[in-house]
């Protein structure tokens, strides 16, 4: 195995619930990508869930692994990898793995429709499936390896979903043409550049906030059409991706309630409810619904607070709204969640780097 390394840093009638085969049907059926699943000019370009996911570095250059630690692009682990064999043993375990969480995924949203379940059933399913975050979200390849060739050693990665970066110093432009056609490499970066870290870290820090298609489509299944159709304004997504990426390291965007459920690094939970300003009127009428005070009610009417999500049963409460865009196309209230457990920590298994053995290596 790798030394971990620490890379700091309800529907109402009338509203249309998009599921999968129907959302599958409006991707395909104008050209439009809607969620951005194939770079369309309209898409959600907000990671409807994100998660932090690890790095494998496969390589036995100190250069490249000192100026990769160095380098800070968000709560990322660096997994180094001394050799081949423990490089490729590790990385084609995980292909059942990524699949078991992805029925995780849909098995939460299929059985908490709900909207009173689904909330919790987010919550429960971090508190207790600690090892999706040791999932290998990008894996890096140095082409000059003792005895190996880092093509070859790509090409025999079989099934594993994410990013494959090659470290190229020797490989011909026809093999390297021929790996990309054929995905086995996704990304090239010449290490005889003086930019090669720079565009690494950059390619992999892009890599981390893209969500995975079939991840992005079946959260999307949770959101009606006006809230797709407010996520595909690239100011409105731009703004949410600030917000959560200032709290949280990992987060879940539902529509109903309408808002984003995170994680910070430390697992302490916080809610951000949303509402489209389109939907004012509702929102007067739940308030009056719930009891809110004439007051409360004025103030979700000039769009000053939002009607909050109920966690527990009680009388509901307004909470005080910001724009979250600067047209106030998109209101939010912050809200704390009570955890049913506490979840795993969003922390690397090591604190810190520890290249005692990497040194070693390279002294022998």
């Amino acid at each position: 195995m790798g030394k971990v390394l620490q890379m700091s840093p309800k529907t109402r009638p009338g509203v249309v619930r998009l599921h999968e085969k129907r959302l599958a049907r409006l991707l395909g059926g104008n050209g439009v990508d809607t969620l951005g699943l194939r770079g369309g000019s309209a898409r959600i370009n907000f990671p409807l869930y994100h998660r932090p996911g690890m790095v494998a570095l496969l390589t036995t250059d100190w250069d490249t692994c000192e100026s990769l630690l160095s380098q800070r692009y968000g709560h990322c682990p660096l997994r180094v990898f001394y050799s081949a064999e423990s490089f490729l043993n590790c990385l084609q375990q995980e292909p059942p793995i990524q699949e078991h969480d992805h029925w995780l995924h849909r098995q939460l949203l299929s059985s908490s429709a709900s909207q009173t379940r689904l909330i919790p059933a987010i919550l429960d399913y971090w508190a207790n499936q600690p090892e999706r975050l040791s999932l290998t979200r990008a894996c890096v390849v140095d082409d000059l390896m003792a005895g190996r060739d880092g093509l070859d050693i790509l090409g025999e990665l079989i099934g594993w979903r994410g990013l494959r970066v090659l470290l190229t110093a020797g490989a011909t432009t026809e093999e390297l043409s021929t790996a990309l056609e054929m995905g086995t490499v996704d990304q090239l970066v010449a290490k005889t550049t003086s930019a090669a870290i720079e565009q690494l870290v950059n390619g992999l820090s892009n890599q981390l906030l893209t969500p995975a298609s079939r991840t992005q489509q079946l959260w999307a299944s949770t959101l009606s059409l006006s809230q797709i159709d407010a996520l595909q304004s690239p100011a409105i997504a731009k703004a949410l991706l600030t917000l959560a990426q200032s709290r949280w390291a990992e987060w879940a965007c539902i529509g109903q309630p309408f808002g984003v459920l995170g994680l910070d690094a430390k697992g302490t939970a916080s809610w951000l409810q949303l509402q489209l300003a389109s939907d004012r009127n509702e929102a007067v009428y739940q308030a009056i619904s719930h009891g809110l005070s004439a007051h409360d009610v004025a103030r979700v009417a000039q769009g000053e607070a939002i009607v909050g999500f109920q966690q527990n049963a009680g009388n509901a409460k307004a909470l005080s709204a910001f724009p979250v865009d600067r047209k106030g196309r998109l209101l939010g209230a912050w809200q704390t969640i009570e955890m049913p457990r506490r979840p795993a920590a969003h922390q690397p298994v090591h604190a810190g780097p520890d290249l005692s053995e990497f040194s070693r290596l390279l002294a022998s």
